[in-house]
This record gives C-alpha cells, sequence and structure tokens, in this order.
C-alpha cells in the first residue's frame, strides 16, 4: 500500500555499467551482435522440442487451469506440454514461441520452448504417473484421464494435436523470486 501511494520519482537502473549497459548475469547475456539464425533457432539445443517417438506422460502441468502434462522424450529429456484453450487455435502456442524468441534475441535467459505436432498413440502414460489436482492431491493417472484431457484442449480430438513444450532445467528447483528486495542466499541477486 506505501509503494502504491507514495508518490516517488524515478530511479535510475542500478545494475548498469559505465557505459549504462546492463551486464551479463544470470538472467542475461547481451546478445546483440549474434548470428541471426542462432537468434531464430532460440535457446539450447532443442528448439524443436522434444526427441521424436514415444513420449511418456509422467504426470499432470502443476499450476494455473490450463491442461498439462509433465512428459519425458526417449533420451530422457523432460517437457512439460501445454496446449491452446478450445476455440483459441495457436494463441498461446504461437504468442509464447515468438515471445520466447524476441526476449532471447535481446538478451535475456528463457526456456527452450517449441511448437509440436503429435499423436495420442505417441503419448505413452508412465504406470507411477501422477495427477495432481487444484486443491494439491495426487491420484494415480489413468489412460482414460489422460484422453479425457486431451479432448479439453482445442484441437485435441484431430489425427495431430499442436502442443507447447517447455524443456525442465536441470538441477533443483530453488523455487520463485521475491518481487521486492534480493533473494537471500544468492550472490548473483546484489541490486534490490
Amino acid at each position: 500500500v506505501k509503494r502504491t501511494l507514495d508518490v516517488e520519482p524515478p530511479t535510475p537502473a542500478q545494475d548498469v555499467n559505465a557505459l549504462d549497459e546492463v551486464p551479463a548475469s544470470t538472467w542475461f547475456e547481451p546478445r546483440a551482435h549474434a548470428d541471426p539464425e542462432a537468434l531464430f533457432l532460440g535457446p539450447g539445443d532443442s528448439a524443436r522440442g522434444p526427441a521424436p517417438g514415444k513420449w511418456k506422460v509422467v504426470g499432470t502441468k502443476v499450476g494455473g487451469l490450463a491442461v498439462g502434462f509433465q512428459i519425458e522424450d526417449e533420451q530422457g529429456a523432460r517437457y512439460l506440454l501445454k496446449f491452446d484453450p478450445v476455440g483459441y487455435p495457436e494463441t498461446e502456442t504461437a504468442a509464447d514461441v515468438i515471445v520466447q524468441r524476441v526476449l532471447h534475441a535481446v538478451g535475456y535467459h528463457v526456456p527452450e520452448d517449441a511448437v509440436v505436432y503429435f499423436s495420442r498413440d505417441q503419448l505413452e502414460l508412465d504406470p507411477e504417473a501422477q495427477e495432481k489436482t487444484p486443491q494439491g492431491r495426487k491420484k494415480p493417472l489413468t489412460p482414460k484421464r489422460v484422453q479425457e484431457l486431451l479432448d479439453l484442449v482445442e484441437g485435441g480430438r484431430a489425427q495431430k494435436i499442436r502442443g507447447l513444450t517447455s524443456r525442465f532445467l536441470k538441477g533443483v528447483p530453488l523455487g520463485g523470486h521475491a518481487v521486492t528486495g534480493t533473494r537471500y542466499g544468492d550472490p548473483n541477486d546484489r541490486v534490490p
């Protein structure tokens, strides 16, 4: 409330060098002079999504209301598979990849996202797969439930389904970040 009601003048950025440039960090890497083809492909080596073949469904997407699955490709890479809402084809999947490529070209570190097309029989359910309910409970994910969820997405009954994959980062998630101050224990987070 205080921040909203206070009338404070804008403050200059505190994380720029003497040339008024943002230095490279865990969040940003200047790419103004990068190869245009590399910028077009986006970050990482999975700009085209999971490896062809079967994708193992290991769980549902956690958080949000949209339908999604956690999958593993045949090479063991894990992805989040998301979809367009019914009645709005290509809106979420296209917008995500376009914005991701633009932010990557500007210099931000962004997820490795790709638009993919797959058939239902390409999905293989892991016997240990779990669905997390909005209330936070876990229950076994069944083939019938996977089919029900796919029926809820744009093009979910088509021969080829359009989706968006986001590759999971390696390592252990540390959680979100505070919107004010700095993150305790993170030596790279120096500017409030």
